[in-house]
């Protein structure tokens, strides 16, 4: 990979783990995420009228905007469900593992081939979602318990899924003509609003909304923009390399993610789930390094 495209993509894990560590502290996450993508977008409002002046939309283009706000704010509630059901350390690292299928899709609709080091990244990244769920090394240890297979696992694990379909569909995105990554950007995001706004009101109401609100605009304004210019980074990374590679070198942010709840929040089994985060980063970074 470039050196550029591993600055942008370092600094995009950076901006994923600040605000996930956020959402996961909120009272309300569905309304803070909801919030923060208002935020950001009327923040970002000028830049988009004024680079948007001479941008083309084909049938095409309308096609991947609409498929990606969708799976993006599906994203977002299970995401949001994976919060209000398991730790930060634990819900994180498996949602981030989403990283195991982009190589695959990639494969079969961008025509990327799959080099065996990124087999050998996917395997190790199976193996630290497995890890997170083991509690000791003991033999009753080897299979997840019951209350191990929790609606927060499940949510987390689903997250993971709609995470890689909306990464391959954001790389024909950045570099479909007519729109430029940001603009494509910036018209993902409103849909992706647009689609989470009845999600919102329906789960949490008005109520909620105000409670979340109160006096923390500055802070949710600030986690908006961690996230859309994080994904930008990522969207201009994406020009620079292959998207497996990319989204599989982000995957240090769930060494982060899992940090930030073992020291911060005080999560339990803090360590063994930072080592299998470490190991899900491994992965990453030979699917990351692979030709």
């Amino acid at each position: 990979m470039p050196l550029l495209a591993v600055i942008l993509v370092l600094f995009s894990a950076l901006c994923h783990a600040g605000w996930n560590f956020f959402i996961k502290s909120s009272r309300y996450p569905s309304v803070a995420y909801w919030w923060m993508m208002a935020t950001s977008l009327a923040v970002y409002l000028p830049a988009f009228l004024y680079m948007v002046s001479g941008a083309t939309i084909s049938l095409l283009l309308i096609g991947l905007i609409l498929a990606s706000g969708l799976t993006k704010a599906a994203y977002y509630a299970t995401l949001g469900g994976t919060y209000r059901h398991t730790d930060l350390s634990l819900g994180y690292p498996i949602a981030r593992s989403g990283t195991l299928l982009i190589p695959i899709w990639a494969y079969l609709f961008l025509n990327e081939k799959i080099a065996l080091s990124a087999a050998v990244g996917i395997v190790f990244i199976l193996l630290g979602v497995y890890l997170l769920n083991v509690k000791s090394a003991t033999l009753a240890a080897l299979l997840p318990s019951r209350s191990q297979l929790s609606k927060g696992l499940y949510l987390a694990l689903t997250t993971a899924v709609l995470m890689s379909i909306y990464s391959v569909i954001d790389k024909a995105g950045a570099v479909a003509p007519g729109l430029g990554p940001f603009n494509f950007l910036y018209v993902m995001f409103f849909a992706s609003f647009v689609f989470l706004t009845p999600y919102v009101l329906w789960k949490a109401g008005v109520k909620a909304i105000r409670e979340e609100v109160r006096g923390r605009v500055g802070i949710l304004t600030l986690m908006g923009l961690l996230d859309l210019t994080g994904y930008l980074a990522v969207l201009f990374a994406m020009q620079l390399a292959q998207v497996s590679y990319v989204v599989a070198l982000r995957q240090i942010s769930v060494v982060l993610g899992a940090l930030l709840g073992t020291v911060f929040l005080k999560e339990k089994y803090g360590t063994g789930r930072v080592l299998a985060s470490v190991v899900i980063f491994a992965g990453g970074w030979l699917v990351s390094i692979s030709k």
